[in-house]
């Protein structure tokens, strides 16, 4: 009963931000995207069944899901890719 319950939580952004990519991507596989968007208010972009999360200055989290919202996977990109390009 308690593993179903800790299952379902969602990690916040910046626990995300704090946490390896295999705890992130553990903690948001099979999970709906909705119940992501609302646990952490509006994507920074969102295209073609991604999503893109700013988890900190310098971290994105890339979210991918299937026709019916399902995550399928998780990526984390380290970068800065909001500034200009040089």
């Amino acid at each position: 009963f308690e593993a179903e319950q800790t299952k379902d939580i969602i990690p916040t952004i910046s626990d995300a931000s704090q946490m390896k990519y295999s705890e992130v991507n553990e903690a948001l596989m099979g999970k709906d995207i909705q119940v992501i968007r609302e646990a952490w208010g509006e994507p920074v972009e969102s295209d073609n069944k991604e999503d893109v999360w700013q988890l900190d200055e310098s971290m994105l989290l890339f979210i991918t899901y299937n026709d019916t919202g399902i995550i399928e996977s998780c990526e984390l990109i380290c970068g800065t890719p909001l500034a200009p390009a040089e």
